[in-house]
């Protein structure tokens, strides 16, 4: 893509949703900083609340246009996203939600940052975590997500993103920002992608696919607040039992989630300029470990799934992926846990 403006105009691209409790916060937040952007863009998903009269006292005395838009019917997160980063008009887009609170640097930061290559399509970084309170949590987001020192230092192999974006999520939109010029490689989201991943995900997973490098910030640039009431992220819909029955499903029978991940390789496969050579470098050694694993755990007898499991292990294989250990785990289970009926139509 062509190379930012000397001045990139900034856009905040921002979904409402029954905010009140903590959007003058988030807005006064974006007010006070170091620079400030040149729009923001708000999709309101039909609140009952007082949020837009929140953000029309705002917006009078905010100098930069506000754009409010209100949703006819709920679109939901994902949808209404997509809807506002539609609307920015800025080089560069930044996300928000409606209950975080950033740090005054938050903008100028993004904006270097992005500005410094070429080459970098995005950026996200750590956030401290608070309680509906504002009162520190004393936990850091990337640890909560599971994107620790070692995951960090891997991401930083650019050659290694696009599989460590697809095989768990730690790109938090709220922390997102990338350049404008490659919204046409983002949207629209497939209907597909909305089961199991969020659109944060997906922005990431489709830049560093198409070889736009992401940039991962240590820092913290804002504070991620984490209340019952949101709908998504650290905490979610899900309660607590949702999740580990959801984690429990996925451990002991992990052929479904397999069959979803092949199928979301061939969908991200057509979003993939240049394809098949950028796939082909990024996420097709992925989709053939996959394949491999599919075809091992429906052998028609144990003692076959395990020789195949062993075969995958001894090529190396469950290591060139996150989280290796866990996915020989769960297919070892399986294959000792399961019937020894299943058809069987070509071998490894």
């Amino acid at each position: 893509m062509d190379a930012l403006p000397v001045s990139p105009k900034v856009s905040v691209a921002m979904c409402t949703y029954n905010g009140a409790a903590y959007i003058a916060q988030q807005l006064d937040s974006i007010a006070t900083q170091t620079v400030l952007p040149d729009e923001i863009i708000i999709c309101d998903d039909g609140s009952t609340d007082q949020t837009l009269t929140i953000i029309e006292a705002f917006r009078a005395h905010f100098p930069h246009p506000i754009t409010v838009h209100r949703n006819p019917v709920n679109l939901g997160s994902i949808r209404n996203f997509e809807q506002a980063m539609r609307m920015c008009t800025g080089d560069i887009i930044l996300l928000s939600d409606q209950d975080d609170i950033w740090y005054p640097y938050r903008v100028e930061r993004s904006v270097a940052v992005l500005m410094s290559d070429d080459q970098i399509g995005y950026i996200f970084s750590d956030a401290d975590l608070i309680d509906g309170e504002e009162a520190p949590l004393h936990k850091m987001l990337w640890k909560s997500v599971r994107f620790h020192d070692v995951q960090v230092n891997q991401f930083s192999n650019s050659a290694r993103q696009a599989n460590m974006i697809f095989s768990r999520p730690f790109v938090t939109g709220a922390t997102l920002a990338f350049k404008a010029g490659l919204l046409n490689m983002i949207l629209p989201i497939p209907e597909q992608v909305t089961v199991k991943f969020h659109h944060d995900r997906w922005i990431a997973l489709i830049l560093s696919a198409n070889a736009y490098i992401g940039q991962a910030i240590r820092q913290p640039f804002i504070q991620y607040r984490v209340h019952a009431t949101q709908q998504i992220g650290v905490i979610g819909k899900r309660n607590l039992s949702e999740k580990i029955n959801r984690a429990l499903q996925d451990f002991l029978n992990p052929l479904d989630k397999i069959a979803h991940q092949i199928a979301m390789l061939d969908l991200i496969k057509e979003h993939v300029s240049d394809a098949p050579h950028r796939f082909e470098l990024s996420l097709a050694p992925y989709q053939i470990f996959l394949r491999q694993r599919e075809l091992a755990l429906n052998q028609r007898s144990r003692t076959q799934k395990l020789a195949c499991i062993v075969q995958i292990w001894r090529q190396h294989l469950y290591a060139q992926f996150d989280r290796p250990k866990m996915s020989l785990t769960k297919d070892l289970v399986w294959a000792i846990r399961s019937p020894s009926s299943l058809p069987i139509t070509s071998e490894m």
